[in-house]
């Protein structure tokens, strides 16, 4: 009796066990059949199993259209032998793949852009391969927009820079041709006139006048070399950092501390007033926010075996700040950015609050027009 009973016991626990894991596999085939993911089974005898998700794509109403058929039928023939080979390794040596892309090609002939994984597997008894596929023709397409648009982009803001060099340089040449020549006059009349003057009181007002043209003067000269750069050609890109920090300096009564290395002269003008515009945007970024005493500009140019390589570093000792809150705010970084991106240099930036920020351009010079 205790055997019978123990036996009923066995049975009745295997019973529960088959229940459980017929209802387990009820759940699993609902998973699979409402998957946002394809999931195909596949050997050498064909396909063995599609779920509605690759059935969808391939645009075929039931598995029973495409049930046997060969997996290399649905895929574009460019692809086919990579898949052969990925296929091989799979049957031959247990290996897996992962998130590698080919090319479908459904009924109507359109082609998609899918990422699969394969791996092998038993299934119903026989050696197989299990592929989990995702449809990423629709994501690649947007990036490929996406990408499209950035260098449109891209495009648009090397133009609308190059417009306003020339608007900088169409001004500065105005400002110089006709401010320049009446403060010139103006200085000139107060010279001719002061000799003629005996009244103690006028005279000390037109010295006062000699004065203010002066400073205007000064002031001319630091718009002027601010707006257009082209003086680079004349005493190289070390030779203009240098006028326009020791001018920065005076204006702000910043100490400036420059090493920058007369190489760098041999740079073509357009790289040249680039880098020069990127130290410029970085110490008027410094005179606005960073409350610092000192400022540290330098310049070097490496060499290496696949490049000649500029290299500017800027650094400040003052308040420092959040990079990626500054970046929401303003143009003076994205500025920089953009036209490090049209030169194709790379820029960091890096800040610590209270301990000041330090920016850094390098410069890859890989043609003899360059460098």
């Amino acid at each position: 009796m205790e055997d019978l009973s123990a036996s009923n016991k066995r049975d009745k626990a295997m019973q529960l066990v088959m229940g459980q894991k017929a209802q387990l596999s009820e759940q699993l085939a609902a998973i699979i059949e409402r998957a946002d993911i394809g999931i195909l089974i596949h050997n050498e005898k064909g396909l063995l199993f599609a779920n509605p998700y690759v059935l969808e794509r391939m645009q075929v109403a039931s598995f029973d259209q495409i049930k046997g058929h060969n997996v290399l039928e649905f895929v574009h023939p460019d692809d086919h032998a990579v898949i052969i080979s990925q296929i091989e390794q799979v049957v031959q040596h247990g290996a897996s793949f992962y998130r590698e892309p080919f090319r479908h090609i459904n009924r109507s002939g359109d082609c998609l852009e899918i990422e699969h994984t394969s791996m092998p597997i038993h299934y119903e008894g026989q050696m197989a391969i299990l592929v989990i596929a995702l449809d990423m023709t629709e994501r690649n397409t947007q990036d490929r927009a996406l990408k499209h648009m950035l260098e449109m982009n891209k495009i648009l803001a090397q133009r609308v820079m190059g417009i306003q060099e020339q608007e900088r340089i169409m001004i500065a040449r105005n400002l110089h041709d006709d401010s320049g020549q009446l403060l010139t006059a103006i200085s000139a009349n107060l010279i001719s006139i002061k000799p003629h003057i005996t009244d103690p009181d006028i005279q000390a007002r037109i010295t006062d006048t000699e004065q203010m043209v002066g400073q205007l003067f000064s002031t001319l000269r630091v718009t002027l070399d601010n707006l257009d750069p082209t003086h680079i050609d004349a005493i190289g890109l070390s030779g203009a950092l240098r006028n326009n920090a020791e001018l920065w300096a005076k204006r702000y009564a910043i100490t400036v501390n420059i090493d920058a290395c007369d190489l760098m002269d041999h740079l073509n003008t357009e790289l040249a007033t680039s880098v020069f515009r990127i130290a410029q945007e970085a110490m008027t970024n410094i005179a606005k926010y960073a409350a610092a005493e000192h400022v540290w500009l330098r310049m070097h140019k490496l060499e290496t075996a696949l490049a000649s390589v500029v290299s500017l570093s800027i650094r400040d000792d003052g308040c420092g700040f959040d990079i990626p809150t500054a970046e929401g705010k303003g143009f003076g970084l994205l500025n920089m950015k953009v036209r490090a991106d049209q030169i194709g240099a790379t820029l960091r930036i890096e800040s610590v609050i209270d301990k000041g920020t330090s920016i850094y351009l390098d410069l890859a010079l890989t043609t003899p027009e360059d460098a």
